[in-house]
């Protein structure tokens, strides 16, 4: 008898040793599941937080807080040179940012081309350092330029011009691209990006590679306070103060993929002041058009001129 429970005492030990044994591999089962579930959770919600504060797939986070930007991160920038310096070194003629619109097009800030000599300068695409060559660097002659007739020299207001090449500027993947100009109205606090080759500091220092940053746009009504003037975008960055310098005038303001501003100065440490790109849209489709359908040749006759303003009235204010 005592064999007999001694042998039933064993079985009774082997299979409680065997329920134990199962039911650590269910644990270990719904470990790993939970682990699981619980990666996707996160992923999940890393999506979200991505997808609610407007971040795009690809490159574009890498510069969410400022940083050097390659020819791919922004391929429509341009910049405006003195044709004379840069044969002697290249980037020591740099005058200017600006951005290619369209075939031919550039737009930048009035101050840029005010009472300059366009067969003094060139416009330079395809390449983002300014003291360096690249394969897919165009060096473009300069046919014709305007700003905008109520521009004065050094004031924010109609703070905008136009370049327009003598050949044509095709896109190259990864090195030129169009910037088509907006054609909305932007709310405040939406995201966008900056670029401008001035040196982070207050000191005029030209950078070799452009920098890249996140700005949001702020109210028109807080803008209309530090411009004083209209036409004017503001756009500011609590977590990092607007440390800009001339090497910064003519830069784009991207917003949704189009241009929302450029670049005309500071305002204080925390916002940017801009050219509101919407407020001229119909003054730059109207320069576009005189200048590709020939208004410009019409100067020679009183007739003519009156003819020319009246269909700039027109293009502007339809």
């Amino acid at each position: 008898m005592k064999k007999l429970d001694e042998v039933a005492t064993i079985a009774n030990v082997e299979q409680e040793l065997e329920q134990e044994a199962q039911q650590e591999q269910q644990k270990k089962t719904w470990t790993k599941q939970l682990s699981k579930h619980s990666k996707v959770d996160v992923i999940l919600l890393l999506c979200l937080f991505l997808l609610m504060n407007g971040v795009k797939a690809g490159r574009e986070p890498r510069i969410s807080r400022g940083e050097d930007a390659s020819i791919e991160d922004v391929p429509y920038m341009g910049s405006l040179r003195k044709l004379q310096n840069e044969s002697v070194a290249v980037g020591s003629g740099y005058i200017c940012a600006a951005a290619v619109i369209k075939n031919r097009v550039l737009i930048t800030s009035a101050f840029c081309i005010y009472r300059q000599t366009r067969e003094d300068m060139v416009a330079v695409i395809g390449n983002t350092n300014t003291r360096g060559l690249s394969s897919t660097m165009r060096v473009l002659k300069i046919a014709s330029w305007r700003w905008h007739g109520l521009y004065k020299h050094n004031e924010l207001a109609y703070n905008i011009g136009l370049v327009f090449t003598s050949e044509d500027i095709m896109p190259v993947k990864g090195a030129i691209a169009y910037l088509p100009i907006t054609m909305e109205v932007f709310q405040p606090n939406t995201r966008c990006s900056f670029c401008g080759w001035g040196a982070d500091t207050t000191v005029a220092v030209l950078r070799d590679a452009p920098h890249v940053a996140l700005r949001r746009i702020s109210s028109k009504m807080e803008c209309f306070k530090r411009a004083l003037v209209v036409g004017v975008m503001c756009t500011y960055d609590l977590a990092r103060a607007a440390k800009t310098n001339r090497f910064d005038l003519g830069g784009p303001l991207k917003c949704n993929d189009t241009l929302a501003g450029v670049f005309l100065g500071s305002a204080s440490n925390e916002y940017m002041l801009f050219t509101d790109i919407y407020m001229f849209r119909k003054w730059i489709n109207g320069g576009i058009y005189m200048h590709f359908n020939g208004v410009e040749a019409l100067r020679s006759s009183c007739f003519q001129w009156h003819v020319s303003v009246a269909i700039a009235i027109y293009l502007i204010t339809s």
